[in-house]
Order: structure tokens, then C-alpha cells, then sequence
């Protein structure tokens, strides 16, 4: 258990995340999202897969789908289990994602990219623009989530989160190289209300952010691309 809290401790703390995203581009329903990783060894940026992959053939938002082209050895991905409070580790290999095989990163759900290369790196996500009604579920305490669309914005005024009194939101400002701690307290929010995607230092659409949420609940939000 200890092991548990120093790993949460060190990413919610961790110094060194920063990123650099654009925003999708497309005249349809189909876009791409690049997302740049500071130089590493160590170096991290919280993201959320904003677009849905598909080839007719391999539908699924596994990582070799989404992230084919991640560098070898150096390229590795955290993701958090909100119920046990723990992460899994995958490091991309020359053959593919180790250990990730099945595992989905749908829309929503958030994630630690982390550059161990001397180099910045840039990653991109190339797919279908998600449409219609989605839902993310969450537990009490701590969620790494992500917008269910490409759309940023106030996280609950324009984005649609049901706050609740109590609410966290941590969100990794790369200028400062800290996290900025929103409160949702009995009518607002505590400093402001949080803004996903559109912080100066921190502008795309796929911007992945802490939720300490006060209990249990889902967000649904309903996004068609217009005409």
C-alpha cells in the first residue's frame, strides 16, 4: 500500500510534465490530435485519447492502434485503476505495446504518457470524431479522466461535469510546472472553475485532469459534429 500512495504522490507532484497539443483538424467527422512530449528521462503529460480509432478492421482504441508510431523502449504509459488505486506500466517494444493487448483507451478515459528520450517527441491520435451520447463513470476519490469529446472549455458550465460539493479537479499547468487545485465548493468553484483545453499553457482538446470526486457518479454529455 505504500508503494500505491508514493506512486499516486510522485505523479500528482511530479515536476517535468509538460505538453504541447493542437487541436483537431478536420472539415468532417474524421481528425487528428498531436500531442508533444517534453525531453526526457522521466518526463510525463496527462493526456486522454480524444478521437475513436478505426480501420474497418481493427475498431478497438487499444494502444498499438492509437499510438503505432511511439518510440521503441523509451515510450511508456500509466494507467490508473480507480478502484484499487494502483497503475499499470506498458513500454512500447518493436513489437508492439507490452502487456496491453485488449486494453481499450475509449474517449474519456485519461492516461500518463512518459518520454525517457533525451528528445522531445510527438505523438498523434488519428480518428473518428466521437458523436452522440456518452457517459463517464467514476468512482469516489481519485479518477484520471479526460473530456468525452475533442471540445474544451469550463469543465462544468460548458463541458457539462455534474460538480458536486466537495469536488477536486487537479490540472498540471507546464509553466509553472505544478498542479493548480480547483475546490467545487456549496455554489462555485474554489479558486475558479477549472477550464479543460484552454489554459494558456495547456491549450488542446486532449488534456487529461485528476478527479477527486466527493462520491460515485457519471458525466454524459451529447456532441454531434454539425453538417
Amino acid at each position: 500500500m505504500r508503494t500505491k500512495t508514493l506512486l499516486l504522490t510522485a505523479v500528482l507532484s511530479a515536476a517535468g510534465i509538460a505538453c504541447s497539443l493542437a487541436q483537431v483538424y478536420s472539415v468532417n467527422a474524421v481528425g487528428y490530435v498531436n500531442v508533444t512530449i517534453p525531453a526526457g528521462p522521466n518526463a510525463f503529460v496527462a493526456v486522454g485519447n480524444p478521437l475513436n480509432f478505426s480501420d474497418g478492421a481493427n475498431p478497438a482504441n487499444t494502444l498499438d492502434n492509437i499510438l503505432p508510431n511511439a518510440p521503441n523502449n523509451t515510450t511508456k504509459v500509466w494507467d490508473f485503476d480507480p478502484v484499487s488505486s494502483t497503475f499499470a506500466l506498458y513500454t512500447k517494444r518493436a513489437t508492439g505495446w507490452s502487456g496491453a493487448a485488449g486494453v481499450n483507451f475509449n474517449p474519456g478515459k485519461g492516461f500518463f504518457i512518459q518520454n525517457d528520450a533525451t528528445t522531445p517527441i510527438t505523438l498523434t491520435f488519428v480518428g473518428e470524431v466521437p458523436q452522440g451520447s456518452k457517459t463517464i463513470s467514476y468512482t469516489a476519490g481519485f479518477n484520471l479522466i479526460a473530456s468525452a469529446f475533442p471540445l474544451s472549455g469550463a469543465i462544468e458550465t460548458a463541458l457539462g461535469y455534474p460538480a458536486a460539493n466537495g469536488d477536486k479537479v487537479y490540472q498540471f499547468d507546464p509553466a509553472s510546472q505544478q498542479y493548480a487545485l480547483y475546490t467545487r465548493r456549496a455554489t462555485s468553484w474554489s479558486p475558479s472553475e477549472p477550464s479543460i483545453g484552454v489554459n494558456a499553457s495547456y491549450a488542446n482538446v486532449a488534456e487529461g485532469f485528476w478527479l477527486q470526486a466527493a462520491s460515485a457518479g457519471s458525466w454524459t454529455r451529447t456532441f454531434n459534429v454539425s453538417p
